[in-house]
C-alpha cells in the first residue's frame, strides 16, 4: 500500500509540475503579447511625435520665409503705382504658405500648439497689413518703408516675433522638451 501512495504522490507531483509549467507558459505568453502591444503603441507614439515635429519645423521654416520677405519690403521704398513690385507678391505668397503650414499644425495639435500656430499666423498677417497700409499711405516716397512706419505699425512686427517665440516654446513642450533627458538634435 505504501508503494501505491508513493506512486500517487509521484503522479500528483508530476501533474502539479506540468500544471505549474503550463501556467507559467500561459503567463509568459500573455506578458510577451502585452510587451508587443506596448512596443507597437510606443512605435505609434514615436511616429506621431515625429509627424508633429515635422509639421512644427515646416511651420517655422515658412515663418522664416515670411520674416525674410517682410524684411525685404521694410527696406524697400514704397511703390509709387500699381502693380506693386514682385517683392510684395512674394511676401503675400509666403503668407499663404505659412497659412497652409499652420493648418497642418492645427491638425497635429495638441490644442495649445494649435492655438499658438493660429496666433502666429494672425500676427504675420497683421504685420503684412501694417506694411501694406504704410506703403499705401506713402506712395512714391524716397525713404525706406521702415522709416515711414508709425508706432502701431512697428508693434505689429514685434507681435510677430513674440508669437513665434511662444509657438516655439509650446511646440517644444508638446514634443517633450521639458522632460528630463530631452536632447535637441
Amino acid at each position: 500500500m505504501t508503494d501505491n501512495w508513493g506512486a500517487v504522490i509521484s503522479a500528483a507531483s508530476a501533474l502539479g509540475g506540468v500544471g505549474f509549467t503550463g501556467l507559467f507558459g500561459v503567463l509568459k505568453g500573455r506578458q510577451e503579447r502585452l510587451a508587443q502591444q506596448m512596443s507597437a503603441r510606443d512605435e505609434r507614439r514615436s511616429a506621431h511625435r515625429l509627424e508633429r515635429r515635422e509639421a512644427y519645423i515646416r511651420l517655422m521654416a515658412a515663418m522664416k520665409r515670411v520674416q525674410a520677405a517682410g524684411h525685404t519690403c521694410r527696406l524697400a521704398v514704397p511703390p509709387s503705382s500699381e502693380p506693386w513690385p514682385e517683392i510684395w507678391k512674394n511676401y503675400f505668397e509666403t503668407l499663404e504658405a505659412l497659412d497652409r503650414e499652420a493648418e497642418y499644425v492645427r491638425l497635429e495639435g495638441p490644442p495649445e500648439v494649435s492655438d499658438a500656430a493660429r496666433d502666429l499666423n494672425t500676427a504675420a498677417v497683421r504685420s503684412y497689413r501694417a506694411l501694406e497700409a504704410a506703403a499705401e499711405a506713402h506712395p512714391g516716397a524716397t525713404q525706406s518703408l521702415a522709416s515711414l512706419l508709425d508706432d502701431e505699425q512697428r508693434s505689429r512686427h514685434g507681435e510677430e516675433v513674440t508669437e513665434l517665440r511662444d509657438f516655439i516654446a509650446k511646440a517644444r513642450r508638446a514634443l517633450g522638451g521639458e522632460d528630463p533627458g530631452f536632447t535637441q538634435g
